[in-house]
């Protein structure tokens, strides 16, 4: 089991598809008792956490889609064409041009204009953490950006 940088354990414990407890084979044996369903990975690797996101339907189906009110339908075909598709042709239009360097840190304004959006339309709650991490990508975008320019870093934007 992979943990974090050159960390790694040979058992973990599962309990209501949460992890229990990582450790060593026996260690883990032992917390989790004789009646306990043993897998033998047979050396495999394995890295919690890891999720797909593009995966979203397999894992619903479009069940909860097509059985959402008219109005979720609206919105989840708001957001799908709006922060979606309109992102990517901006993405693309803006590479025309600027260079990839300087269009990147576009990229990084999706979550928070994201979080704005939401909070205006959908009148979602920006809670503390959501607000957290949203200033903390703020933060770095102008961290970056008024780096570049003290080490004198110039980009170009080619005339078409």
């Amino acid at each position: 089991v992979y943990l974090e940088e050159g960390s790694r354990a040979q058992a973990f414990r599962v309990v209501d598809g949460r992890f229990a407890e990582v450790g060593t084979n026996d260690e883990v044996r032992k917390a989790a008792g004789t009646k306990a369903k043993v897998v033998d990975l047979q050396g495999k690797f394995v890295m919690p956490g890891f999720n797909d996101a593009h995966l979203h339907l397999a894992n619903g189906g479009f069940d909860p889609l097509l059985n959402a009110p008219g109005d979720i339908q609206l919105l989840l075909l708001y957001l799908g064409i709006g922060c979606t598709a309109v992102n990517f042709a901006l993405w693309y239009y803006g590479l025309k041009h600027t260079s990839a360097a300087a269009a990147s840190a576009f990229q990084y304004m999706i979550a928070p204009t994201s979080v704005w959006l939401a909070a205006l339309f959908l009148h979602e709650p920006i809670t503390p953490a959501l607000g957290f991490g949203t200033l903390c990508i703020l933060i770095g975008l102008l961290a970056i950006q008024r780096g570049s320019i003290t080490r004198g870093v110039a980009v170009t934007v080619a005339a078409r």
